[in-house]
């Protein structure tokens, strides 16, 4: 029973895989026809591309040319306009720059000319103001010279008054001196005189008093008496008159000695006084002359301090009139030189072009061959693999 069955399925199965072999055979031919018609279509399709994109590129091409022509013309135009517009932008740059050049010319040489001015200014002014200074100082010199004349003539002055003073006090000593002798001489001749007379007074009292003794009469020892008595009353009155008369003169010799002490302690003064007042002279004189001294030089320092105060500035304009100068000269630009011409445009290289590759037609897309097998091979096939399980069914 089973080797039936198994004898069935093969049978089965030979004849199935024969007959779908046929089918498959069939349906790959149909597949190849319908492949060939699509690649022929396909063929006369790219071909015609081709062929479109060959006129494409050929017309591409004479645009590219076109196109490149005007591209090359208008660089050569742009390049022209270009020349001539920095050619005239170097023209400008060189007219501004000799514009400018002119100016600072014009310039300079104006603040070479305000320079000139400015150090006539500065002469005239310092020459003004030395002046000034010079004359302060001829005015202060004189004033010193007025001071120191007007200071001497008053000590000569000063010292004539004194001198005069002194001599009026030495005048009026020796008339005080002259007066008290003469007075004290009229004094020592009146004592003398006056003794003179009281001694003869007394002489002639006493002669008289004797004499009338004598003419009373009387002899004797009495007489003699009162007449001795008599005389040495005289005598004592002469003797008082003497004295009298010798203390008068030791009075007027002690009056004419202080008459003559003050006259030596007058004259004393009056040469003391003509001392000091000729000594303060000579000091005061020697200070004025030391003085004078000092002003002459000091006078004369600032004489010269002037003349090179005056050196000093005027060589201070001259330095600032330099300066200037340089200052002006430093602003004058260079002269300007034109730069050189730009080089002239050139004509633009045109390109060479390549003619288009024309295609030729290429050869059919090859279509292959329907795959297929023989069915009798593929039944057989089938019949051998179906033998195994008759086999095994057979064993059983």
């Amino acid at each position: 029973m089973a080797l039936g069955w198994a004898i069935g399925g093969a049978a089965v199965s030979a004849v199935s895989s024969f007959f779908g072999q046929k089918s498959a055979n069939d349906g790959a031919k149909k597949q190849r026809r319908e492949l060939a018609k699509y690649n022929k279509k396909v063929d006369e399709f790219n071909w015609a591309e081709t062929e479109r994109k060959y006129d494409y590129a050929v017309d591409g091409l004479e645009i590219t040319k076109e196109n490149n022509e005007n591209n090359i013309t208008y660089q050569e135009a742009s390049m022209a306009l270009d020349y001539g517009h920095r050619m005239g932008i170097r023209d400008f740059e060189h007219n501004q720059m000799e514009r400018a050049y002119d100016k600072s010319l014009s310039q300079a040489t104006k603040q070479m000319s305000f320079n000139q001015l400015a150090e006539m200014n500065a002469n005239s002014q310092q020459a003004r103001a030395n002046y000034e200074t010079n004359v302060e100082l001829l005015f202060d010199e004189n004033n010193s010279l007025i001071d120191y004349f007007a200071n001497t003539t008053g000590l000569d002055l000063k010292k004539s008054e004194a001198i005069s003073q002194a001599s009026f006090q030495e005048s009026k000593s020796q008339l005080s001196y002259q007066s008290g002798t003469g007075s004290l001489g009229i004094k020592r001749r009146s004592a003398r005189a006056k003794g003179q007379q009281d001694v003869q007074k007394s002489i002639l009292d006493g002669m008289k008093a004797a004499g009338s003794v004598r003419a009373a009469g009387g002899q004797g020892r009495s007489k003699a008496k009162a007449i001795q008595g008599i005389l040495a009353e005289s005598g004592a009155r002469q003797a008082s008159i003497a004295n009298a008369l010798m203390f008068a003169e030791e009075d007027i010799d002690l009056n004419l000695g202080m008459l003559k002490d003050q006259m030596i302690l007058d004259q004393t003064m009056v040469l003391s006084a003509r001392d000091s007042a000729m000594n303060s002279f000579n000091l005061e004189t020697s200070t004025l002359d030391a003085k004078q001294s000092m002003d002459k030089l000091a006078f004369s320092e600032t004489r010269g301090n002037i003349a090179a105060r005056d050196i000093f500035v005027q060589n201070q304009i001259k330095q600032a009139r330099l300066q200037a100068d340089l200052n002006a000269e430093a602003s004058i630009m260079l002269k300007p030189e034109i730069a050189p011409p730009l080089p002239v445009p050139y004509a633009l290289p045109r390109p060479i072009y390549q003619d288009i590759y024309e295609p030729e037609k290429p050869p059919e897309t090859y279509t292959a061959a329907a795959a297929t097998a023989s069915p009798w091979l593929a039944g057989l096939s089938s019949a051998a693999e179906s033998a195994t399980s008759i086999a095994t069914a057979f064993r059983q």
